[in-house]
């Protein structure tokens, strides 16, 4: 007990600063964690990212809708004049076509998962998996180490700097996820696989995660507008993800490679593994699957720091938590999480180039 004391104080300690920091940031605005500042050429204060995005893709439609009115001879001699610009309507094209069938093979999933459910057919059948017997407090500690980590970590970094994302923050959540693995063996006497770090159906579960990814694509742009209305209606600028929004001004071909990298496939693992494998693991024990997957998807969405993201992102974090919960594997959820991440930043990086 006498070695335990010093440890407690020190978590305690932890939690008040992060809770301090979290204030703080909440209090001046800020836009996230270890966010960065607009890139060299962007507007200071001029129209949100999504109007930019907006405003490029109407242009290709119309030059679209110019070349839909030519000949097909006086089509070609365009396209051979301006092959750029043929370009840039065939990746709108593209990318306009795959969002259409992503929405619409989610629909599918979504009406015939209802179907089922008000039949009283199961949905996704739960798989077993160990129990966790860690406590909510452990998550809490794991996730202020994270904040306070991030935030000593981005310090070193000047704001406008371009690896300030990448080198910053994700060795920050790997960090979390070591400092939260030691606490649940030491806590618990449980290995990671308690925390979602099992093969267990790998294949399936892949499958899993890429239905899953269309199946949350229409609650996440339902939900998204409604965060865009209610800053309409409060009079604010719905304002992107800061490392969105440097992805899309930067000049940098290395840096912006590397926030694609970072944000499609080193984020997701570890973010899951915090706030599905650890939070979720606790607080479904304290509370119950339902509530623990709706306490989870909050704490997540608030950990995003925008309160015009949240219903969007409390959304996400719902069905990321139900897979995990069926599952019992973090496979599905990183899947979802790594194609909604991955999917949206190459879509900016690609219009930021037309």
């Amino acid at each position: 007990m006498a070695n335990s004391n010093p440890r407690l104080a020190l978590q305690i300690v932890m939690v008040i600063l992060a809770a301090l920091l979290f204030g703080a940031y909440i209090l001046s605005g800020s836009r996230g964690i270890s966010g960065v500042r607009p890139a060299p050429g962007a507007p200071a204060a001029g129209r949100s990212l999504q109007a930019q995005l907006e405003e490029r893709v109407m242009a290709v439609a119309d030059q679209a809708r110019a070349y839909s009115r030519l000949s097909p001879d006086q089509l070609l001699k365009e396209i051979q004049s301006n092959p750029r610009q043929f370009l840039r309507i065939l990746i709108v094209t593209g990318i306009g076509l795959f969002y259409t069938g992503v929405a619409a093979a989610g629909l599918f999933l979504l009406i015939w998962a209802g179907l089922r459910w008000r039949r009283g057919d199961v949905v996704l059948a739960r798989q077993e998996g160990p129990t966790p017997q860690w406590r909510v407090w452990d998550a809490v500690v794991a996730l202020a180490f994270l904040l306070l980590v991030s935030t000593a970590i981005g310090a070193l970094f000047r704001p406008d700097n371009p690896y300030r994302v990448p080198l910053g923050s994700v060795p920050a959540q790997y960090l979390a996820c070591l400092y939260a693995a030691r606490l649940v063996r030491e806590r618990a006497g449980q290995s990671v696989r308690a925390l979602g770090l099992r093969a267990h159906q790998w294949a399936r579960n892949i499958l899993r995660g890429v239905l899953g990814y269309a199946a949350v694509y229409p609650i996440f742009i339902v939900l998204a507008l409604l965060g865009q209305y209610a800053a309409r209606l409060m009079g604010e600028k719905f304002a992107g993800n800061p490392a969105a929004e440097f992805l899309f001004w930067t000049e940098s071909i290395p840096a912006a490679l590397l926030i694609i990298v970072s944000a499609g496939l080193l984020v997701p693992p570890a973010e899951e593994f915090l706030f599905r494998g650890v939070l979720y693991g606790a607080l479904r024990q304290r509370l119950g699957v339902a509530w623990g997957i709706v306490a989870s998807a909050a704490i997540f969405a608030v950990f995003h720091l925008n309160v015009y993201h949240f219903p969007a992102i409390f959304g996400l974090g719902v069905v990321l938590a139900f897979l995990y919960e069926r599952t019992r594997t973090l496979v599905a959820p990183v899947v979802v999480h790594a194609l909604f991440n991955t999917v949206n930043v190459v879509t900016i990086f690609l219009l930021s180039r037309i």
